[in-house]
């Protein structure tokens, strides 16, 4: 019978929580800390400015029951101030948009490490995932700039017409779907075709 995953990562040379903790940080988030945000910030003079029925929109697509981060403010909170005052969340969100700034304290984050299934060993960090809970009043200005982000990207040609993922309208199945078409479309034009499927992971290095 198979022994079952231990209730905490069993990592070599990681003994108390901290080191742990520590060990868990470095193998999913490589890389330098956020350089801290500069003290006098100006606004962009070309930035549009922040519409009423952005933050409509933005406040709409996000779920009521979705857990929230470290602020423990649920999505429906959100909902309900938007709808008695909704200048307060306007204002606060049209200035961090003017000025193009995230602040750290919008980055904290919750993360809920679980055990992949099936894994034959549980002493490396591969063996994990993680469940990252951001704070929902980041989510809302996530999402905002998504959407601008989004629609320049449209407006400039930079997606690839193959391009499924992120993009309002189309998702997995749309994908699948496109690469059926273009492999049978050469199948049926007798070439050979091979597919091949890369999960790229990317290691920042100093």
């Amino acid at each position: 019978m198979a022994r079952p995953p231990p209730r905490f990562p069993e990592l070599p040379g990681a003994v108390t929580l901290l080191e742990l903790n520590k060990a868990l940080h470095n193998h999913f988030f490589p890389g330098e800390p956020p350089r801290p945000v500069d003290s006098i910030l100006l606004p962009f003079r070309d930035c549009p400015a922040l519409a009423a029925d952005d933050v409509a929109r933005a406040l709409a697509r996000l779920s009521p029951w979705s857990a929230p981060g470290p602020d423990l403010t649920p999505n429906s909170v959100w909902k309900r101030i938007y709808r008695v005052a909704p200048h307060l969340n306007h204002d606060h969100l049209a200035q961090l948009v003017s000025h193009g700034v995230h602040l750290p304290s919008f980055k904290m984050t919750d993360s809920i490490v679980l055990n992949k299934p099936g894994k034959p060993s549980y002493d490396l960090s591969a063996s994990f995932r993680l469940i990252v809970l951001l704070q929902t009043f980041s989510k809302i200005l996530e999402r905002i700039m998504n959407s601008r982000l989004s629609c320049v990207a449209r407006l400039a040609g930079l997606l690839n017409h193959h391009q499924c993922g992120l993009l309002a309208g189309l998702s997995a199945s749309d994908a699948n779907i496109t690469l059926t078409h273009e492999i049978r479309t050469l199948e049926m034009a007798r070439n050979k075709v091979s597919t091949v499927f890369l999960d790229i992971m990317v290691a920042l290095t100093r």
